[in-house]
């Protein structure tokens, strides 16, 4: 069985995800980052420890039930011209 839902002429868009974040650092709510339609955050500069739990992911829940993932280890790091340490956990 379908359904339709006349949404006049509001245009829909899908949840988009954030590559290049510092969301840990810089004190941000799930429900800000919703407001703009993010639902996927990868934060590239949040500590290099793992913070917010044993697997190093924070998962954040807004008002509305709806999930946003954050998964903290770099993408790619680099310290004074070097590779940092690979070995995370």
């Amino acid at each position: 069985m379908q359904k339709k839902i006349d949404l006049g002429d509001a245009t829909i868009l899908p949840g988009f995800i954030e590559s290049h974040a510092h969301i840990s650092v810089q004190n941000i709510s799930s429900e800000t980052v919703l407001r703009h339609s993010v639902t996927t955050v990868r934060d590239t500069g949040g500590p290099l420890h793992k913070p917010l739990g044993g697997d190093g992911k924070l998962h954040m829940r807004n008002k509305q039930n709806q999930n946003l993932f954050m998964a903290l280890k770099p993408v790619m790091t680099m310290c004074l011209g070097e590779s940092m340490d690979k070995n995370w956990d």
